[in-house]
């Protein structure tokens, strides 16, 4: 995990940094916050996606969500509304391979295994 930073102390509480971010919209106030619970987020992806790239970018992926529903939602618990909506986002993520259809084709049912130029020719070097 050394993508994650190392934890900040900071003497403000989570509902505080909350309400900063509403009023000021500085990201700076956003990404302290976010940094406390980045470990958890983290554990929360590798759980469920069971794959430590796709858990990395959950982990980013949240922080983007995070900075539009922070101002939708009354948020009173930060760690618990964070987990919540790192597992929601995880499930979702799921769903969405299950959507994903692939098929591995093999070189006896292609016409021609060699890769064509747009312009119709065969290219050989």
């Amino acid at each position: 995990m050394a993508f994650l930073k190392s934890k900040s102390a900071s003497l403000q509480s989570d509902a505080e940094l909350v309400q900063q971010f509403r009023q000021s919209a500085d990201l700076a106030v956003l990404g302290a916050l976010y940094e406390r619970y980045m470990d958890l987020v983290y554990g929360v992806c590798l759980k469920y996606l069971k794959d430590n790239e796709r858990a990395k970018d959950g982990v980013l992926a949240i922080f983007e969500e995070l900075i539009l529903k922070v101002r939708k939602h009354s948020v009173e618990n930060f760690r618990g509304w964070l987990y919540q909506l790192a597992k929601n986002y995880c499930l979702m993520q799921l769903r969405s391979d299950k959507k994903l259809i692939t098929v591995s084709t093999n070189g006896l049912f292609m016409q021609n295994e060699e890769p064509v130029h747009l312009n119709g020719e065969l290219e050989h070097e």
